[in-house]
């Protein structure tokens, strides 16, 4: 990989507003083929700069009735029951809805494609507890094909493909305290996540990326809370005048929020350098009009409207991950 270059802010961002300068022919991987045989008139996402560097990728979630791969906490090591869709039948619609992209196609995620995209390397998911949920939604997609070595359910996690044993490991890095992977050559997917706001947290991680020690580097833009709040963050004061004044009976999680989140990530990004470097990215659009598939009144004094049921809308982002993957070859 080429040295990184330090340039001007004002001359980086008019780079990047017409960045990626690379080619499809370059960039789509050996392992999937740009043409999508089902509908040759809609390629694979990632086939070339516009969908892989889509901020957002555009599409439309709705639900249907096919059964989900998995949906009991039994029925993968992974998932854990707080976060499961089996709780009320609101969220057994909910683990129903799929994505599908605008202007290509989403791959459906096999452990022999996987394997061979990754060649023995490892894939690093770093970020919170949302990234864990796409890392564990992964996992059991996988199915039999992989072994759970940690499980994350309080700290990292880490499975790996069989029989070739190539990992995919999360690892928690949301504060001043967090710890990022030596480079290994592997693939790193970062997120910031809803606590990373801390500017020496935020400036140790964007330097660690910067020393090319990846092979690969994408950023997957963090989902937007939905709690009622101005700004759908977590905010204990705010939630309970709310509730207060309603004698306790409020509408958990806002259907409709915001995306600050994923436009400030953008902007560090372009103020460190990183998004000039940037491989690839998961930020999928209309995450900010779903909270009505947020975990809900099950978890926490004031819900959980952080985090996605699962199966559903993790499982969505997994396979968006996995086929911008593929296409970075």
């Amino acid at each position: 990989m080429k040295p990184w270059v330090v340039m001007p802010v004002a001359v980086l961002a008019t780079i990047v507003d017409n960045f990626p300068p690379v080619t499809t022919a370059s960039k789509v991987s050996a392992s999937q083929s740009a043409v999508n045989a089902a509908d040759p008139e809609k390629p694979y996402c990632g086939a070339d700069a516009s969908t892989r560097f889509a901020v957002p990728l555009a599409g439309k979630w709705t639900p249907d009735n096919s059964t989900p791969t998995y949906f009991l906490p039994g029925q993968c090591k992974l998932l854990e029951r707080k976060y499961s869709c089996s709780t009320n039948q609101k969220h057994a619609m909910a683990s129903r809805y799929h994505f599908t992209p605008d202007q290509c196609a989403l791959v459906e995620i096999e452990a022999s494609k996987l394997d061979s995209f990754l060649k023995g390397r490892t894939l690093h998911l770093l970020g919170d507890s949302l990234i864990k949920q796409v890392w564990m939604a992964l996992g059991c997609l996988l199915g039999t094909s992989i072994e759970v070595i940690q499980g994350g359910k309080r700290g990292p996690g880490l499975f790996k493909l069989l029989p070739s044993g190539a990992k995919v490991n999360f690892l928690p890095v949301w504060n001043d305290d967090s710890v990022l992977p030596a480079g290994d050559g592997g693939i790193a997917v970062f997120e910031a996540g809803v606590h990373g706001r801390h500017t020496k947290w935020t400036a140790k991680r964007m330097e660690q990326l910067r020393a090319d020690n990846f092979s690969k580097v994408l950023w997957f833009a963090t989902p937007p809370p939905s709690f009622q709040t101005t700004t759908g963050d977590y905010d204990a004061g705010s939630l309970a005048a709310l509730e207060a004044n309603h004698h306790g009976k409020v509408q958990v999680c806002s259907r409709n929020t915001t995306n600050w989140h994923r436009n400030l990530e953008e902007k560090l990004l372009r103020r460190s350098g990183v998004l000039y470097r940037l491989d690839g990215v998961v930020a999928v659009a209309g995450l900010d009009q779903l909270g009505h598939t947020k975990v809900g009144t099950s978890r926490g004094k004031h819900g959980d409207c952080q985090h996605y049921c699962t199966p559903g809308i993790p499982d969505e982002l997994a396979r968006v991950l996995y086929t911008l993957l593929l296409a970075t070859g």
